[in-house]
């Protein structure tokens, strides 16, 4: 059938220049065109996740198919296979047809993908939220190693130091409401100008604590702090610009005092610096019940000592008379004796427990439903801090299914704004697959329209406290068994 035509190499009248000038250009487009697809194959083989796979083998396709084409363009210089050359670039034509019908829903696709500068401003605000994050972690971290060995009076006084010198502010204070001065709060710490101040007693009205104490939340003014408060004359001192409280909270919400910074310029990112306060705040209410208890522990260590000492007289009184009854009352005073070293020493162990004791850091983001979780809060459960992931999920895994409702609950009513702080006591499973006592606490924050963007807390461990409390309910019992005692022998 082909030899009707004549090879197209009559067509240059077979001069070698024409013919191989046409040869070698054929030659060079048809490696070209088969060495384009083969790159194109090779680059979608190594990024398997390049969108748009299928235009690329289209292109491939089209390119070979062109390729091929002036392949036979040197054939038919010396074979007049025209139908066949025809055939192809037909061929040729329905691929390269398709290869542009399917372009057409790709172009506005590839059209939405980001520009580099937009890749890059991205990258930029992924960098300082990372390096927000990384400073905030080693700033919590500073102040924990600073006052996590300490207690009492020696604790505030490491707090308001390192809370100043982290925050880079002016002025730190924690300040008591005590019964006996109601209408005033005394200062248990106060850290000015880089230095430990003199303790001092100031009204509560006019002052920016007053609302904090009166709405029982944090209040943060951002400038004019001085024109807001006139009557607060101490913070011309320090030429105050902003202040930020937070109120200190037992856990019947009553208010036991304020944490309080004050600075003479505008905060450079006060949601963490509200985060950071927040979170001492309840450390330093913990602190100051801790104190209570341990003075109401005393007063009635000096009562149980006083009875003793009652008892001892009256058992004086009757010595002659109730031989009997005597030595049954000394054997009573000696068990009292034994239960108040008991007590004494199970009060020493529980001490150590809480110095020892270290606590975790967590901070939710509600709107991105991210979390962090702190290297302390994973070595409370004895993880290491990458066995844990930064999963929301995880916490509720962890968290003793006869404890899993009331959690549920208590995090749903503070977020629900049913309850003004979140504090919860409950159990977790460690790795060793034995669950621990802990003792939650957190804050969240709400925005404008009244929901929940972000929640910040601590875990405590208190699974030694637990252990104490047992141990002290034991020995007041015995206690209250003794005393009924000497009352069933004189009766």
């Amino acid at each position: 059938m082909f030899l009707a035509y004549i090879p197209h190499g009559h067509c240059y009248l077979w001069e070698s220049p024409l013919v191989g000038l046409h040869v070698v250009s054929d030659s060079l487009i048809t490696l070209s065109y088969y060495s384009i697809p083969l790159i194109l194959i090779y680059f979608s083989r190594k990024r398997e996740d390049l969108p748009f796979r299928g235009i690329l083998w289209l292109f491939s396709a089209f390119i070979l198919a062109c390729g091929t084409s002036h392949l036979l363009e040197i054939w038919t210089l010396w074979h007049p296979s025209y139908w066949f050359s025809g055939s192809l670039k037909a061929i040729t034509a329905v691929i390269s047809f398709y290869t542009a019908l399917a372009l057409i829903p790709v172009i506005p696709k590839a059209l939405a993908f980001r520009s580099p500068q937009e890749l890059e401003a991205l990258n930029r605000e992924l960098e300082q939220e990372i390096e927000r994050r990384q400073r905030v972690e080693a700033q919590l971290h500073y102040i924990l190693e600073g006052t996590g060995t300490v207690t009492g009076q020696e604790f505030f006084t490491a707090l308001v130091e390192h809370l100043a010198k982290t925050l880079q502010v002016r002025q730190v204070c924690i300040a008591q409401q005590t019964p006996e001065t109601p209408d005033s709060l005394t200062t248990l710490a106060v850290w000015q100008n880089g230095s430990l101040q003199k303790n001092i007693t100031y009204p509560i009205s006019g002052s920016p604590c007053e609302p904090v104490m009166r709405q029982r939340e944090p209040l943060w003014v951002s400038k004019g702090v001085q024109e807001q408060f006139p009557e607060a004359t101490a913070m011309k001192e320090i030429e105050a610009a902003c202040y930020l409280g937070c109120p200190l909270l037992d856990r019947k919400q009553n208010v036991l005092g304020v944490l309080c910074i004050h600075h003479d310029t505008e905060l450079d990112d006060p949601q963490t610096v509200l985060a950071i306060i927040n979170i001492f705040a309840m450390r330093a209410a913990a602190e100051l019940l801790r104190q209570q208890a341990e003075q109401a522990q005393l007063q009635a260590y000096d009562s149980l000592e006083e009875s003793v000492c009652r008892a001892t007289q009256r058992l004086r009184e009757r010595t002659n008379e109730l031989i009997d009854a005597n030595i049954s009352l000394e054997k009573e005073i000696q068990d009292r004796i034994a239960a108040e070293a008991a007590l004494r020493e199970s009060e020493e162990r529980w001490q150590l427990a809480i110095q020892g004791s270290n606590e975790g850091i967590w901070d939710w983001d509600l709107k991105g439903d991210r979390i962090f979780y702190s290297t302390g809060w994973k070595n409370i459960l004895g993880y290491r801090d990458d066995e844990i992931p930064n999963d929301p999920d995880i916490f509720l895994q962890l968290v003793h299914p006869d404890d899993k409702e009331t959690v549920k609950q208590a995090l749903l009513d503070h977020l629900n704004c049913k309850s003004r702080i979140y504090s919860q006591e409950f159990r977790m499973r460690c790795k060793q697959g034995t669950y621990k006592w802990v003792l939650a606490r957190g804050q969240a924050l709400w925005d404008e329209t009244g929901e929940p963007v972000r929640m910040a807390g601590s875990h405590t461990n208190i699974h030694d406290r637990k252990r104490a409390e047992a141990a002290l309910r034991e020995g007041a019992a015995r206690e209250r068994a003794l005393a009924l005692h000497p009352r069933s022998q004189t009766g």
